[in-house]
């Protein structure tokens, strides 16, 4: 289709974990050369561009002048189906690739926002969720049963239903104010915002980790990482801490789907400024989870009065010592710890 449409291209396969995330990042003709990333996988090759395109040293006019597109060839391909299902409210039947194709060949960007995400190991970003428990437990767990298909995800969950963990974790949240991020949130892609953000980032003055940069808007009003050893963090006055040991289910979103017909929060969008972090407190029952699997299509599991959803700008989330696990960032698997996660309004823009 490339090819009818008179686009020039050049086909580069990643050879391996993280290649696609070197390339971006080493490729010193990378901007004079191409103007747009084009995706031909699932969410976790978009994952290692975005985070290429962020750690270049020339990431400001990177991330304005390369838009990124996506061939949905994944088993999940959350962030295309949310696009799908914000606007139809239903998964319909016609294919995903072909729809991809032509928002690719039209080039019409749309801003996205990105969640920068911080612990005490290193410094990463993600454009799609921030997981643990059994949610996590059923993605990771689903690698085993790929050659199935999207059924792999129903099988782990029902196994995880069986076996559930609760993670025992403090979480902590600054909530989201329209009033507050409204100017954030109107600073895109396409009316020049972004030039204003991005020179914030640049002139960030927050350091860890050996001071390693961390382009990210930390101000008064942030989480600052205190002791890397026993991960905790110093929180600003005005933030609210949930209060609950444990939680049978927690899902920090910058999306409404991680997958076809799996709706974590129907009313999150790509540039709505926000994190919707969606959880269930304390010890459900395993009829209570199950219905969880089984009303993800159209998201009412909400409906039960188990389940919290806020808007939220960053969040902390904090395990307790000792405490071990599966934490998983846009599908996949991170280190078990501290983490903080802070969204970045409209940075990005994809070809959607």
């Amino acid at each position: 289709m490339f090819d009818s449409a008179g686009i020039n291209y050049e086909k580069v396969v990643t050879k391996y974990a993280r290649n696609a995330k070197e390339i971006v990042l080493s490729q010193e003709d990378l901007l004079t050369r191409y103007s747009a990333v084009i995706a031909c996988s699932g969410d976790g090759l978009v994952h290692e561009i975005i985070n290429g395109l962020m750690e270049r040293s020339d990431w400001q006019f990177a991330i304005r002048k390369l838009p990124i597109g996506i061939i949905p060839v994944g088993s999940g391909n959350g962030f295309l189906w949310s696009q799908i299902y914000d606007q139809c409210k239903r998964f319909p039947k016609s294919s995903l690739v072909l729809s991809s194709l032509l928002a690719i060949i039209k080039g019409r960007r749309h801003p996205v926002d990105i969640i920068h995400i911080n612990t005490p190991e290193r410094s990463f970003y993600s454009f799609l969720s921030w997981t643990t428990g059994i949610s996590a437990d059923t993605d990771i767990g689903s690698e085993k049963y790929r050659a199935l298909g999207d059924i792999r995800f129903s099988i782990s969950g029902l196994y995880n239903i069986i076996f559930p963990t609760f993670p025992r974790l403090k979480v902590s949240y600054d909530e989201w104010s329209n009033e507050v991020d409204k100017i954030k949130n109107n600073q895109g892609v396409g009316d020049g915002g972004i030039n204003d953000l991005t020179e914030k980032l640049d002139q960030s003055d927050h350091f860890i980790n050996n001071s390693d940069k961390i382009r990210t808007l930390h101000d008064s009003n942030s989480a600052l990482l205190i002791n890397s050893d026993k991960q905790r963090f110093q929180l600003p006055a005005n933030w609210q801490t949930i209060n609950s040991k444990e939680f049978s289910f927690i899902y920090a979103v910058n999306m409404s789907c991680m997958g076809r017909g799996m709706v974590i929060a129907p009313d999150a969008r790509r540039d709505d400024g926000a994190i919707t972090l969606v959880f269930a407190k304390g010890r459900l029952a395993r009829g209570e989870l199950l219905k969880l699997l089984t009303h993800l299509e159209d998201g009412t599991y909400l409906n039960s009065d188990s389940y919290t959803v806020l808007r939220v700008s960053s969040l902390v989330v904090e395990p307790a010592d000792g405490a071990k696990g599966t934490m998983t960032v846009d599908g996949e698997l991170i280190n078990y710890s501290a983490i903080e996660a802070k969204i970045l309004p409209k940075l990005l823009s994809f070809l959607i």
